[in-house]
């Protein structure tokens, strides 16, 4: 069995390229794991959104409700900035309280 498309009787109604590839994430299998779970129980996804959506909101609040700098680079280092400042002043939390 050949693994490209060169020897194939019905290549012409399939593609003008000289052999098809397919290309898959690669963590491809561990998303479709995770489909399956969120589609066998919706209700994770749900209490998920809930759980994120304050961080989010704390976020945005402390960057004003927007990005200040502009392009995918800036964007993202800025947001990766959030993100840790978020945890870091969660962590100092979470330790600062009394048990």
């Amino acid at each position: 069995m050949s693994l490209d498309c060169r020897k194939c009787a019905i290549k012409t109604r399939c593609t003008t390229a000289k052999y098809r590839t397919v290309t898959r994430h690669v963590h491809e299998d561990a998303l479709d794991r995770m489909k399956a779970r969120v589609d066998a129980a919706p209700e994770l996804m749900r209490r998920r959104r809930c759980s994120v959506e304050h961080p989010f909101g704390t976020m945005k609040r402390m960057m004003s409700g927007r990005f200040l700098t502009r392009g995918i680079v800036g964007t993202s280092t800025e947001m990766a900035l959030s993100v840790l400042a978020f945890n870091m002043i969660r962590s100092i939390n979470l330790r600062a309280k009394p048990s």
